[in-house]
């Protein structure tokens, strides 16, 4: 029993060793294949390497026997230059696991480049007993590789060679006041500047002054986020406009905050976008042509009977009085009318309003829909915000909305028109986490949009009609672009589409404010300067302002202006405000009356009067010294509104 006991520990034994064996020429053979050297260097004895892969003969034409019988030869094939380095490395100056970059020296005495990620071994002493190594030929990577020297003159070309202009200044909170780093060739070019001069300049010098306001937000948003995309302009040093989309980031600058921006022209995109507008505006005329021309029809007919009834009813006071409030309802009905062609006019940047959106979207939608079988029902929240907006423009979005739903639904349907507040905790991904938002939601149930074509619907000219340009999209989402606003969609094949507008909502102290009470005259004194070249209008303006309660004097342009304002101030009895046309057909313009003004007497008051226009002075007046903007046609209350705040800031 004992023997047979023996003899199967025996059998045991020897599988044991077999199996051992065998999975030893395992690990053997895969370490034996591999592209890279695997080696144990034994520090602790002799400094020899106990064992090392069989592939090292094609690094570096010595063999496996060749380092086992040799036990210098390790050393030998380091470069002379990089030993210290090896030395450290055996000597535990290295991190643990550090990657080392040393030179070989082979066996016919070239040399190669090798990586070499070390793991030590510790015995429980915790001394350092072996280095277990892998090694990879970096050589090719190596020859390959820039000096810095060349990396120094390839970022240096790159920059300069750069079609784009680039720039580094100093952060600021304002954005505007940071010192420039660094600029390259192109926008030296662009800006015509030579480097010595440029560099002695802030940022604010190179932007101009109509945009610098906006541009304060978007600094702070690059210091919260790290980095911002905008359009603004950019001014040269002989005044030439270049308008830019500018992507800026900031980074560390000698400890503190600077900011890089890459600026790209985009004056002929802009060129294009203009053109867009244009031809939209007369495809959507078209379509709303014969609607137009009818209630004009409706209008005129009203005021022609009403004069004559009025001439009737001279000696009737209480009859003659209905029929005044018939014109004057009327009028503002045709002013709406007006109102809707004026959005086609070449518009810039928005002249902003504070304005109720549902009062908005009610007006727009019912003149849209005039004549169409379409029904439509609105779903607003209570205290929806009020919201700052160009009237004129965000009218034209929801008419370009409501035309493609018009014709989606063939006029017959049914159109749903949501709006509500947004506050910070909405899971709008699009929307900044930091601002309130008015979201306004058009629904229609008509054929809707292939999926395919989804994307293109905001490109311009991109339309599926038989008849249009396909812009209408185009200019809307332009148009809440400028408003710091976003405009997305959603649509099913055969069951509908709905467009999303989302508009940055006023803030807490502005929501408090109340809508401007548009039939209150407030009565005033004081002496007013109007310069209107027309005479039926500037008749009419002398006429409110003297009802009003204020002494008034006229020109007709802007030498005989400038010429009545300096003989008031000699006589000392000067104008206390000028309300002054910008658009004078003949003489002195609006603007160059202005600048001789604001030379004459900086601290001047004068109120700019306009139809609508894309001259940047009427969305930005305040950047150009004017105290405050009317647009044309007005009443006599927005006109004793307007004058009664700026003698009221004055005081």
């Amino acid at each position: 029993m004992l023997i047979i006991t023996l003899i199967t520990i025996i059998i045991l034994l020897i599988i044991y060793i077999i199996l051992n064996y065998i999975k030893l020429n395992k690990y053997k053979l895969l370490f034996n294949n591999i592209n890279f050297l695997f080696i144990i260097f034994d520090v602790y004895k002799n400094n020899k390497i106990k064992y090392i892969t069989n592939s090292v003969k094609s690094f570096c034409g010595y063999t496996q026997n060749d380092f086992y019988k040799n036990s210098s030869l390790f050393q030998n094939i380091i470069h002379p230059d990089d030993y210290t380095l090896f030395e450290n490395m055996k000597q535990n100056k290295l991190p643990i696991k550090a990657p080392i970059v040393i030179r070989w020296l082979k066996k016919d005495k070239s040399v190669i480049w090798v990586e070499q990620d070390n793991i030590n071994v510790y015995n429980k002493n915790k001394k350092l007993v072996a280095i277990i190594m892998t090694v990879h030929d970096i050589s090719f990577q190596k020859q390959n590789e820039l000096s810095p020297q060349e990396i120094k003159k390839l970022y240096k070309e790159s920059f300069n060679n750069a079609t784009d202009c680039i720039f580094m200044h100093m952060y600021t909170e304002d954005g505007l006041s940071g010192k420039f780093i660094d600029i390259n060739e192109t926008a030296l070019k662009w800006l015509e500047y030579n480097r010595e001069d440029f560099l002695k300049l802030k940022f604010k010098a190179i932007i101009d002054k109509s945009n610098t306001v906006s541009l304060e937000n978007k600094f702070q948003t690059i210091f919260h986020n790290g980095k911002s995309n905008y359009e603004t302009e950019l001014i040269s040093r002989t005044g030439n406009i270049i308008p830019v989309e500018i992507n800026s980031s900031n980074f560390i600058y000698k400890d503190e905050q600077a900011v890089l921006s890459i600026a790209r022209d985009i004056s002929i995109r802009k060129e294009m976008e203009n053109e867009i507008l244009k031809n939209q505006k007369l495809e959507s005329i078209g379509i709303l042509a014969g609607g137009i021309a009818h209630d004009f029809n409706n209008s005129l007919s009203v005021f022609l009977s009403n004069v004559d009834l009025a001439e009737a009813y001279l000696d009737d006071k209480e009859e003659l009085q209905g029929i005044l409030n018939d014109i004057r309802t009327e009028i503002i009905k045709t002013t709406g009318l007006t109102n809707q062609l004026l959005t086609f006019s070449t518009g810039g940047m928005p002249v902003k309003e504070t304005a109720s959106i549902s009062d908005l979207l009610k007006e727009t939608i019912k003149f849209d829909l005039r004549g169409t079988n379409i029904h439509f029902k609105y779903d607003f929240v209570d205290n929806l915000w009020l919201v700052g907006i160009d009237y004129n423009q965000i009218s034209q979005v929801i008419n370009n909305i409501i035309i493609n739903a018009r014709q989606a639904m063939s006029d017959k349907g049914e159109i749903i028109i949501k709006a509500e507040n947004l506050n910070n905790n909405i899971s709008d991904a699009i929307l900044p986490a930091d601002k309130k938002y008015i979201k306004i939601t058009i629904s229609d149930n008509g054929i809707g949009i292939p999926k395919d074509i989804q994307s293109k619907i905001f490109n311009p000219f991109f339309t599926t009609k038989d008849q249009g340009s396909g812009l209408g999209l185009t200019t809307s989402f332009s148009i809440v672009k400028k408003h710091d606003g976003f405009l997305t969609m959603k649509s099913h094949e055969n069951l509908g589409t709905s467009i999303f507008i989302y508009l940055p909502a006023l803030s807490i102290s502005d929501q408090n404010k109340k809508l401007k009470n548009q039939k209150q005259v407030i009565k005033s004194s004081g002496k007013i300067l109007v310069m209107e070249d027309q005479k039926v209008i500037r008749k009419s303006i002398v006429r409110m302002l003297n009802y009003i309660g204020y002494e008034v004097e006229e020109a007709e342009e802007g030498k005989y202006a400038i010429e009545l304002y300096k003989k008031a101030q000699m006589k000392n009895d000067p104008f206390d405000i000028i309300l002054m046309d910008l658009t004078i057909q003949k003489g002195l313009g609006g603007n160059d009356t202005s600048k001789i003004l604001f030379e004459y007497e900086p601290e001047i008051k004068i109120v700019i009067s306009s139809d609508y226009s894309n001259d940047p002075v009427i969305a930005n007046y305040r950047e150009y010294g004017y105290k405050n903007v009317i647009i044309k046609p007005y009443t006599i209350y927005q006109l004793s509104s307007v004058i009664h705040s700026v003698l009221s800031e004055s005081s």
